[in-house]
């Protein structure tokens, strides 16, 4: 056999077997989902002839999905506010002193 012809069929042999993989492993996640679906609707019905509360019907907003949105928002907020440029004339009106503005700096009055 020639070289070419080898190379050949080794392609078309692990082009063959990807589609393959490729097939079973489509089928095995559809029979997967398949199977968990049922366990759950079997769960469900059996939570229901019981009484019981049902698997993941809790509460939607609980404090924590409250809560998070709120501390970001204020420590973003509060972040904003501590470096915006009015910050260091605001540090200085408190402590007494006068911000020095850049007209009265001596190299702004040099030639």
């Amino acid at each position: 056999m020639e070289k070419a012809t080898v190379y050949e069929l080794m392609g078309f042999l692990l082009a063959f077997l990807g589609i393959g993989i490729a097939y079973y492993s489509i089928h095995f996640g559809i029979r997967l989902e398949k199977t968990k679906s049922e366990l759950e609707h079997t769960e469900r019905m059996r939570a229901l002839e019981l009484g019981r509360s049902l698997p993941g019907d809790g509460p939607w907003l609980t404090p924590l999905r409250a809560g998070v949105p709120v501390a970001a928002a204020c420590r973003s907020a509060s972040s904003a506010w501590r470096y915006s440029p009015a910050w260091p004339s605001v540090i200085m009106a408190r402590s007494g002193r006068r911000p020095v503005s850049s007209a009265s700096s001596p190299s702004a009055a040099a030639p």
